[in-house]
C-alpha cells in the first residue's frame, strides 16, 4: 500500500486557505447585528427602514423618540417602528397636508437635504446614506459656528486631530472647516462623525451647563443622544437649520438613526467612505 505523500508547499497553502476562511467566519460572526438592516448602498424603501428600527436597541429607540420629543420627554412604553413612522411624518409635514400622506423615510430625507441646498436633480439619485450624511455635514457646519476658539480647540484635541493642526483649525468657520474635513485624511470617514459629534455635545454642553455636558460625555460618542442635542440646541440659539421647531427635529431625527448606522458600520469593521459620495472618495 503506497504511502500519500503530500509536498510542504501544498500543505502550506491548504493551512493558508483554512486560515483564510476561518477568518471571514470569525469576521462575519463579529459584525453588527444591525449591519444586514443598514442598506448603505441603495435608495432605502419604507419596509427597509422599518426593519432597521425594529431591530434597534430600546434604549437606541428611546433616543430617536427623544430626538423629537425633548430629552425630558417620557417614552411610550411599548414604542414600534410604525409608532415612530407616524411621528416623523407628523414633525416633517405641514398640518394641512400631514392627512394625505404616506410614509416614506428616504423622501423624508431627500426634502430635508433639498432644503439644505443639496441639489434636488442629484437628490433623486443619491442613495438614503449619502443623503444623512449631507444632512450630518450641514449639521457640523452650525454647530461648529457656535463654539467658541477654546471649545473647538477642545473637540480637535479630543478627536485625536495632530497638535500642530488645531490652532489653524480652530480658528476656521463652519463652512471652511466642513471643507477642511474633506481634505484631510484624518478628519473624513469614521473619524468625521467622531468630530461631529463631540462638536454637538460641547455645543449642548456651553448652554445647559456642565452638568449636561457630563451626563451627554459619559456614554459612547456615537450611542449617545446627538439627536436631542441638536434639537434642544436648535431651539436654544434659535439655530434652525431648516424652517422652525419642527424641521429642526426632523433633522434630529435623521441625525440620530444615521448615527446607528455608522456605528454598526464601524463596530463591523466596515470603511464608511466606500459608501459617502464620489467626490469625497475620490480625494
Amino acid at each position: 500500500m503506497k504511502k500519500l505523500s503530500i509536498s510542504i508547499p501544498v500543505v502550506t497553502l491548504i493551512a493558508t486557505m483554512v486560515l483564510c476562511i476561518c477568518a471571514i467566519i470569525y469576521s462575519r460572526k463579529q459584525a453588527d447585528p444591525l449591519l444586514e438592516y443598514t442598506y448603505a448602498d441603495r435608495v432605502v424603501s419604507p419596509q427597509q427602514h422599518d426593519e432597521f428600527v425594529d431591530h434597534l436597541s430600546q434604549d437606541q429607540i428611546s433616543l430617536l423618540w427623544k430626538a423629537m420629543k425633548g430629552e425630558t420627554s417620557e417614552v411610550p412604553a411599548e414604542i414600534t417602528s410604525k409608532i415612530l413612522d407616524k411621528e416623523l411624518l407628523w414633525e416633517s409635514s405641514h398640518w394641512i397636508t400631514y392627512p394625505f400622506k404616506e410614509f416614506d423615510y428616504t423622501d423624508i430625507v431627500r426634502a430635508c437635504a433639498t432644503d439644505l441646498d443639496y441639489p434636488s436633480k442629484d437628490a433623486k439619485y443619491a442613495t438614503t446614506f449619502e443623503l444623512e450624511h449631507y444632512i450630518c455635514e450641514k449639521t457640523f457646519e452650525k454647530m461648529w459656528d457656535q463654539l467658541t476658539v477654546e471649545q473647538r480647540e477642545q473637540v480637535l484635541k479630543e478627536s485625536g486631530v495632530s497638535a500642530s493642526k488645531i490652532a489653524g483649525y480652530a480658528c476656521l468657520g463652519g463652512a471652511a472647516m466642513l471643507a477642511a474635513t474633506a481634505t484631510s485624511a484624518s478628519l473624513m470617514g469614521f473619524a468625521f462623525y467622531i468630530l461631529a459629534a463631540k462638536t454637538i455635545v460641547v455645543a449642548a454642553g456651553a448652554i445647559f451647563g456642565a452638568t449636561a455636558a457630563t451626563t451627554i460625555t459619559a456614554v459612547s460618542v456615537l450611542a449617545g443622544p446627538v439627536g436631542w442635542c441638536i434639537a434642544a440646541v436648535s431651539a436654544a440659539a434659535g439655530l434652525f437649520l431648516i424652517g422652525g421647531k419642527n424641521e429642526a427635529t426632523t433633522v434630529a431625527y435623521i441625525v440620530q438613526l444615521h448615527y446607528f448606522k455608522v456605528q454598526a458600520m464601524n463596530n463591523s469593521g466596515i470603511d464608511i467612505k466606500r459608501y459617502l459620495p464620489k467626490e469625497e472618495k475620490q480625494i
